[in-house]
């Protein structure tokens, strides 16, 4: 099962690569999928969906890259995947990393990062 940026930029990389709208866009955990518009608006949320990772990132780069703006409870990036999930403590803490992180950089891959699904690491 794919998720939402798996297919990779269009043809010459247009303006349309990474853009949606927020209610189109879901995010997927396991077996449930919610939009990103709908776990934003859970206050309780503190779970980031990050995409565009290139698949040598580990588990312990993606935590190193987003410790910085909070307590990370959870860090997991899928074998074989180029995305990876981001639980913090608080969510004043994910959305300071949802914003400090969205556009950024880990080696050659540019970051798009949305509300995953809550609980996704627990």
């Amino acid at each position: 099962k794919k998720g939402p940026g798996q297919g990779g930029p269009p043809p010459g990389g247009g303006p349309a690569y990474g853009q949606a709208d927020a209610a189109q866009v879901e995010v997927s955990s396991g077996d449930a999928t919610v939009t990103e518009e709908e776990a934003g608006r859970d206050q309780s949320n503190t779970t980031l969906f990050v995409g565009g990772l290139d698949t040598s990132v580990t588990d312990a780069m993606l935590h190193q890259a987003f410790a910085s703006f909070g307590d990370v409870i959870y860090c997991r990036c899928p074998p074989g995947k180029s995305c990876g999930f981001v639980q913090f403590g608080t969510r004043e803490a994910a959305q300071l990393a949802l914003d400090g992180m969205q556009g950024q950089m880990i080696g050659r891959c540019r970051l798009r990062v949305s509300w995953g699904k809550a609980g996704v690491g627990k």
